[in-house]
């Protein structure tokens, strides 16, 4: 809907799934995964401009005239490229970590 970018969002489970605790009273846990997503949001940010696909994409989802330039061909043509960066940002906490 224009919110934040999807690819961004699963990156950010990415970080979870490897950083989060099943333990709610976790805080450690808690507190490192808060610091690894916010390193890729900004990371993220300054690779591309914004966390936001409305800014990314040039168009609101959200709204009637979003949607028909959603059906236009190449509406999404950089989704790719946000993709490869959102995981190459992941990557590259992953391997900080390890």
């Amino acid at each position: 809907m224009g919110g934040l970018c999807g690819a961004l969002t699963g990156a950010a489970m990415v970080l979870g799934l490897k950083f989060a605790s099943d333990k709610p009273t976790a805080k450690t846990a808690k507190y490192r995964l808060y610091e690894k997503v916010r390193a890729l949001n900004e990371e993220f940010k300054t690779r591309t401009g914004s966390l936001y696909c409305r800014e990314l994409i040039g168009f609101d989802l959200s709204s009637e005239e979003g949607q028909l330039l959603a059906k236009q061909p190449g509406a999404f043509e950089h989704c790719p490229e946000f993709v490869h960066i959102a995981a190459e940002i992941t990557r590259e906490i992953l391997e900080q970590d390890s």
